[in-house]
């Protein structure tokens, strides 16, 4: 059975994916799963305590942000850019052969965020809380609608003018309307 308009189940479908997934990498910054150690790229600049508080709090703070939506585009690209630079600081910095399965792990996940918004046939689908553009509708304003007024000014002399109710010598504008 077909539904004449399955575009909320599909944006439905969506969301609980991006929480899913956004639910993950919230789990690894708290240490209730195993991941992508969010430490492994300010360990390098920083002690390891102060690395790893700073590194799960940027992953958690992109995670909820990916979740909820918030500006979804820049918050998957700012938690794929941070797991896929934590994850190569981790696995390729002291390379180990048997360090790739975990790189690769990180690599899927990486491609299932970029993945959550990937797939958006209308903009205007992207999340629920994201701000929709306004579309923009010209207005059309006609010659023959305007109404003759007397203007109260004096007229500039670098115009050449006719007499209300005479027509011009050569015609001044377009001499057919357009559609």
């Amino acid at each position: 059975m077909t539904y004449p308009n399955e575009t909320w189940f599909n944006q439905t479908g969506r969301n609980l994916i991006r929480i899913v997934i956004g639910s993950y990498f919230a789990a690894v910054a708290l240490d209730f799963s195993a991941g992508v150690d969010p430490a492994a790229l300010f360990a390098p600049i920083l002690p390891y305590a102060m690395a790893d508080l700073v590194g799960s709090t940027l992953l958690i703070a992109a995670a909820i942000g990916f979740m909820l939506g918030a500006g979804l585009r820049i918050s998957a690209l700012v938690l794929a850019v941070f797991v896929i630079a934590s994850s190569l600081a981790q696995n390729f910095i002291s390379f180990v052969p048997g360090n790739t399965s975990g790189f690769w792990r990180d690599l899927a996940m990486v491609c299932a965020v970029l993945s959550a918004y990937a797939n958006q046939t209308d903009r205007t689908e992207v999340a629920v809380i994201t701000p929709r553009p306004q579309p923009i509708r010209p207005r059309r304003v006609s010659i023959a609608a305007r109404k003759d007024h007397t203007e109260t000014a004096q007229p500039d002399s670098t115009f050449l003018r006719h007499a209300p109710g005479t027509r011009p010598l050569r015609p001044t504008g377009p001499t057919s309307q357009p559609g």
